[in-house]
């Protein structure tokens, strides 16, 4: 008699979160985070869509990975993606997906950054002066 292993089901994984959290040299970088390791699973597929069309029959990562995160680089600003995960087990069986989450990519609001800068620097250069402007003052005392 053949004998067979029996596979137990995997559950998805659960708690699957993203966010948009870089923006570094124009690259955009997206980060998608799960729940703690489910046992008996050796890692995680991450499969997407872009803009609403079909999640790709691939996932994003070529090999299992085994955090329970991960970063993204390949999106583009002004883009939005869906992602799921699956759990994968010792003998390569996947698990029914997680609940897709959905993440519009916009860049970070350096306009904001930027009037912040420049009233930090407008107040340092008014202290600057002011300080200098003291100290004249007290210099022209000393000599009177």
């Amino acid at each position: 008699m053949l004998g067979y292993w029996k596979v137990k089901k995997l559950n998805a994984p659960t708690f699957f979160k993203g966010e948009h959290v870089a923006e570094i040299s124009s690259k955009m970088r997206s980060f998608y985070a799960w729940q703690n390791k489910i046992s008996g699973v050796i890692g995680y597929y991450i499969y997407k869509s872009s803009s609403g069309g079909a999640f790709d029959s691939d996932p994003i990562n070529k090999c299992i990975i085994t955090d329970t995160s991960y970063v993204d680089s390949n999106v583009r600003k002004d883009q939005t993606y869906s992602y799921y995960v699956t759990a994968v087990n010792k003998y390569e069986v996947e698990s029914e997906p997680s609940d897709a989450i959905t993440i519009e990519v916009k860049p970070f609001e350096s306009d904001k950054l930027s009037a912040f800068i420049i009233i930090a620097l407008s107040i340092s250069l008014f202290l600057v002066v002011t300080v200098f402007i003291v100290y004249v003052i007290r210099q022209k005392r000393k000599i009177s």
